[in-house]
């Protein structure tokens, strides 16, 4: 296992005048990218999503009230 990460996290250039294409295929950077992201959305699945939603909840029947109140004045 280690070593299918080794070789995901290698760059193609190595030595000090190594570089980049803005348009190489990284694969390491790739994965670890997926990796983070799933990781990220299912923290945000798992512990913000409700809250997030409680709150635009209680957002929108606040401006429904303001709103009745202000048609009733």
């Amino acid at each position: 296992m280690i070593k299918i990460l080794f070789l995901f996290s290698t760059t193609h250039g190595e030595g000090p005048n190594a570089q980049g294409s803005l348009l190489e295929v990284n694969y390491g950077l790739i994965f670890f990218t997926l990796i983070t992201f799933f990781i990220l959305l299912f923290l945000l699945k798992k512990f913000a999503w409700k809250p997030i939603l409680t709150a635009l909840d209680e957002r929108e029947k606040f401006i429904e009230n303001s709103l009745k109140k202000a048609e009733l004045a």
